[in-house]
């Protein structure tokens, strides 16, 4: 059950911004899974065939593997080891550093599939494919509470997915379609949890 509790965790205050993408750092998600399981423990896999090195490589390029366990539940992570743009580092420029900090990004992604952050990882397999297609022009709505977005998508969309998703789901899932506000973002809170 431990999925369900971490999946619940509210979250919204502690996602910070990379470029365009939301994320949850790898402390906030251990200080949240250390305060509800204080027994969850994390484990580098070390490359036993590169004598214990933090990573495994293709000879190309490298990645990092984490486990995560969370009340007797081990789930294991993978993550390729790479740059601010997020493309793989080629294996001869990797740096200690570069490893040290896909290890913690890692961390959070195998957090997330004991539940907590999932809804950030959600959509992330398609993401890749997405980047390639050209930008679309076109911008994002700015609704407004109160006006037509609002009273005839917005609430009804919310009224109809509350059941079926978190708060964090909600708007994450809103965000991709509109321009929402820190005073919008507060209205489709009370708006969710007002039934």
């Amino acid at each position: 059950m431990s999925y369900n509790k971490l999946r619940e965790v509210e979250i919204s205050h502690l996602i910070e911004k990379k470029g365009k993408q939301d994320y949850l750092s790898w402390a906030h998600a251990w200080n949240q899974l250390k305060t509800m399981y204080p027994d969850a423990q994390r484990e580098v896999i070390l490359d036993e065939h590169s004598n214990n090195c933090l990573y495994n490589h293709d000879g190309r390029t490298a990645w990092v593997t984490v486990r995560v366990t969370v009340d007797g539940l081990s789930h294991t992570e993978h993550l390729p080891i790479m740059d601010y743009r997020n493309q793989s580092i080629t294996l001869e420029k990797i740096t200690s550093f570069d490893a040290i900090k896909t290890i913690q990004r890692c961390t959070a992604k195998a957090i997330a599939l004991h539940g907590l952050g999932i809804s950030l990882w959600m959509g992330e397999d398609t993401k890749v494919e997405k980047a390639k297609q050209p930008a679309a022009t076109t911008e994002k709505t700015r609704p407004k509470k109160g006006d037509k977005a609002w009273k005839d998508k917005i609430v009804p969309w919310i009224e109809k997915n509350r059941e079926k998703m978190s708060l964090d789901q909600v708007i994450s899932t809103l965000q991709r379609g509109y321009f929402i506000s820190a005073s919008l973002k507060k209205h489709i809170e009370d708006e969710y949890n007002s039934k």
